[in-house]
């Protein structure tokens, strides 16, 4: 810490809610692991909800609002900050990026903000109910935030090039990997049923339709589990209408699948786009390798093909895969290794820190 910034940075993290999401389990990661040294921290949470509120660590300030929407949220989040007036505001999730950036000239003229952005927005903006507004605003008001962390290349690249960002102002950090939270592993266990499974909440985003619609293609016996909150009736309906409900299960919620990562053959990803998807990271952090359709996303950087994973084209090529059994072929320890190397949580943090520490030194001697 140089001499001209205070003792510690006063922080404030604003997030919609504590729902399963990656976005949600990052900012408890940040809040969780940040230097108390070198922080001061306070979350802001917009609706007091979802089965993360019981990770929240005991010696972090809560401030719970009770908001459906972000929109409602506006001058009760502008309020606060001007009260509480902090060094540095950081929000994720697109809407409440947003809002930030739309209140920027009426919040404190030191007030470092920064944005976490968690998606394709080009794409994102298409399932908006208005997205020529959505891509209005990110062209216009986003370009207010300091510095906006992307947790990929590629969403950096399109909000350069389609939103006008300065890529300056724009730094790439990958999503983080708590290894304390892995079972425990042994290399290269087979196992005789074909376990297979995917993680996330039930969107159209996530494409579980065109997997299961694959999967009622294939041949070869297996089991396949869904977890993620949400809307279950027409994936269920599905599952009916092709006569897989002794094969193809929903099991709802779960707030760490890792003993079912673990115990899995293969993670499926089926998305018609991604952020930086976390359970792609916690598949691998378990030695589970991924089956993905190719899809925009984060998750082009952390597939290695036929090393931790496999992309694909088509549902025959799914079938294919599961057939040959290709994933006992690769070595979980490799896996494993590569991801500790790449995404682990205390090198992610200290990556964060820096990133935060050195912008707002830049900026308060503005």
């Amino acid at each position: 810490m140089t001499e001209d910034l205070p003792p510690k940075l006063r922080i404030i993290f604003i997030i919609p809610s504590l729902h399963t999401g990656g976005s949600e389990r990052v900012i408890l990661h940040l809040v969780n692991n940040f230097d108390r040294n070198r922080f001061d921290i306070e979350l802001l949470v917009l609706k007091k909800e979802g089965a993360l509120l019981q990770m929240i660590p005991n010696d972090i300030r809560v401030v719970y609002f009770n908001f459906n929407r972000t929109a409602h949220a506006i001058l009760p989040i502008l309020f606060h900050i001007r009260k509480k007036r902090p060094d540095i505001v950081f929000s994720t999730l697109g809407h409440v990026n947003l809002s930030i950036a739309l209140l920027k000239f009426l919040l404190p003229n030191r007030c470092y903000l920064v944005a976490r952005e968690s998606n394709i927005i080009s794409i994102l903006n298409k399932d908006e109910r208005y997205p020529r507004l959505f891509n209005f605003l990110f062209k216009t008001v986003y370009k207010g935030f300091h510095c906006v962390i992307c947790q990929a290349e590629s969403m950096k690249k399109d909000l350069v090039e389609n939103f006008g960002l300065n890529e300056k102002t724009i730094t790439v950090i990958n999503n983080p990997v708590d290894f304390r939270l892995i079972p425990q592993q042994k290399n290269n266990i087979k196992t005789d049923v074909i376990k297979l499974i995917s993680v996330g909440q039930l969107r159209r985003q996530k494409g579980y339709e065109r997997v299961i619609e694959a999967l009622a293609s294939c041949d070869t016996e297996f089991t396949y589990d869904i977890i993620g909150g949400g809307p279950t009736e027409k994936l269920q309906a599905l599952i009916n209408k092709l006569g897989l409900n002794g094969k193809i299960r929903l099991l709802g919620q779960i707030v760490s699948p890792f003993d079912e990562l673990s115990s899995s053959s293969c993670l499926l990803l089926g998305s018609y786009y991604e952020g930086f998807p976390n359970v792609v990271l916690e598949a691998n952090a378990c030695g589970i390798p991924v089956i993905a359709f190719r899809a925009p996303g984060g998750h082009n950087e952390i597939i290695r093909q036929g090393y931790n994973g496999w992309f694909i084209d088509s549902p025959e090529e799914l079938c294919n895969l599961i057939s040959s059994r290709a994933f006992d072929s690769l070595d979980k320890g490799r896996i494993i290794q590569l991801t500790k190397e790449r995404y682990d949580l205390f090198k992610i943090i200290e990556q964060y820190q820096n990133t935060i520490v050195e912008g707002y030194t830049i900026f308060s001697r503005k």
